[in-house]
């Protein structure tokens, strides 16, 4: 058996909506910050596929993609520890895309001013992050926050 938790903003698709592409203005939807972490019950070699629904534009360790397919060659410990074939280690597989659907939130939360990090740390701890995972995954958005970007949920008026 094998634990796997994603965190970060993955851009999800309208069932009901048609896909973006061929369309001349930039409608696409970024999935910033997506993280794999990985948790195997005993030290296992994996193969990780993700097929994305649009183009990825960066991807960490290097993977081989084919299409719209990427795939990590890793061993995996129960601690979350992943070591490539040349010995490297990395906390979690690492990709972004650009998705061709557009994404419009529905429902969300509103947080105040100076308490986005308290937000996060509740809410991630809700979702079952472990703590390395929420401080990976609040460094990145808290930063992205103060620069005026919007938090995966948030909706702000």
């Amino acid at each position: 058996m094998l634990g796997l938790a994603l965190a970060g903003c993955s851009i999800g698709e309208d069932a009901d909506e048609e896909p973006t592409a061929g369309r001349t203005e930039r409608s696409f939807a970024p999935s910033e910050k997506p993280a794999l972490y990985l948790y195997p019950r005993e030290v296992t070699r994996l193969d990780v596929t993700l097929d994305y629904a649009g183009e990825l534009t960066y991807t960490y360790p290097a993977v081989e993609q084919e299409g719209t397919k990427a795939t990590w060659q890793v061993t995996a410990t129960p601690a979350g520890e992943l070591t490539d074939a040349a010995g490297r280690e990395y906390p979690y597989l690492f990709w972004e895309g650009v998705n061709a659907r557009s994404f419009t939130p529905t429902e969300g939360f509103v947080v105040e001013a100076g308490r986005e990090v308290e937000f996060l740390e509740d809410k991630l701890a809700v979702l079952g992050l472990n703590q390395r995972e929420a401080a990976e995954f609040i460094t990145y958005w808290g930063a992205a926050d103060r620069r005026a970007r919007t938090l995966p949920g948030d909706v702000r008026r």
